[in-house]
């Protein structure tokens, strides 16, 4: 079975999601999702700020990841417009 890919996409660094993205691997555990065993975990940080968020979305798009975690305001904008543009 392929493993799924989820990909976590923040403005900031890991320090304030920490519990956020806990609570996230908490909830795939009790779905049946292990990471390393059926699920990769790929968390990707726009350490230069906002203007760095669609460079990383359009990359996610194209990686083809099963599926990608954001929090905020712009950022969930951002994602949803690069997975609409998808061929």
């Amino acid at each position: 079975m392929r493993s799924k890919g989820c990909c976590a996409l923040e403005c900031f660094g890991p320090e304030p999601h920490r519990p956020r993205m806990e609570s996230f691997r908490q909830t795939l555990n009790l779905l049946g999702f292990v990471e390393g065993q059926n699920v990769e975990i790929d968390l990707q940080y726009a350490k230069e700020g906002l203007r760095q968020i669609p460079n990383l979305a359009g990359d996610l798009v194209r990686r083809k990841v099963d599926v990608i975690l954001t929090f905020g305001d712009f950022a969930p904008r951002v994602v949803r417009e690069a997975t609409h543009c998808r061929d």
